[in-house]
């Protein structure tokens, strides 16, 4: 899987990480240490609008768990 997450909501990139992982919300909520909820909320974009949006750790501790690569790259001008 590749994406460009630019192109996409926190929602739906968080949404396809644990899509990708094939882990249910509340074995990610484990990982991180936040409830199922919260996992739920951090995937649907309207929630996501009302509340704190899940921070950048939490996004690395999924990512380094379930080997996806994450590259911050600078674009072509």
């Amino acid at each position: 899987m590749k994406i460009v997450a630019n192109n996409y909501s926190e929602a739906e990139v968080m949404n396809m990480i644990i899509q990708a992982t094939g882990k249910s919300d509340k074995e990610i909520g484990q990982l991180v240490g936040k409830a199922k909820s919260t996992i739920e909320k951090y995937k649907n974009t309207k929630s996501l609008i009302n509340s704190r949006p899940y921070t950048f750790h939490t996004l690395m501790t999924i990512c380094k768990k379930y080997n996806f690569e994450v590259i911050i790259k600078e674009k072509n001008r």
